[in-house]
């Protein structure tokens, strides 16, 4: 069965022609031009969706900040350990050296105990001190720095 020019055939070879198709060809044409509408309407994020996830951001970075400022101090604190356990090494190798425990870091540096002053983490600077015991201490901020013996 052939099909007529400009006659729309449908599945199982039903012709439809004049008019029947013309309302067929009209109703797929809405149906495209709806569709496609919606899909253009849809593309964008709504303001409270942008909202929503401005203020989850902000939730989780107000979270994040302190819980940062609070490893860097924990990891400032440590390095200071570590520099006061170095100088107070050092301080018992010079006392083994030359009987006596030295009078402050400078002479660790001048016989060679030490490479050069550490540097206090939290400020940079090199103020450290050896007590008549032979142990450091840090002077200024860091003197809350509590160093296990």
């Amino acid at each position: 069965m052939c099909a007529q020019p400009g006659a729309l055939t449908w599945r199982y070879s039903v012709n439809f022609s004049g008019a029947v198709a013309d309302r067929i060809r009209s109703m797929k044409d809405t149906y495209v031009k709806k569709a496609s509408q919606v899909m253009r309407d849809q593309t964008g994020f709504t303001l409270i969706e942008l909202m929503v996830v401005v203020l989850i951001i902000g939730i989780l970075v107000a979270i994040a900040i302190p819980t940062y400022a609070g490893v860097v101090e924990n990891s400032r604190d440590a390095a200071c350990r570590t520099s006061l356990r170095t100088i107070d090494g050092a301080a018992a190798q010079y006392q083994a050296e030359f009987g006596v425990w030295p009078g402050d870091v400078d002479a660790l540096v001048t016989a060679k105990f030490l490479k050069d002053k550490p540097t206090d983490p939290h400020i940079g600077a090199t103020d450290y001190t050896i007590d008549a015991n032979g142990f450091a201490h840090a002077n200024g901020p860091l003197d809350h720095v509590i160093y296990p013996n």
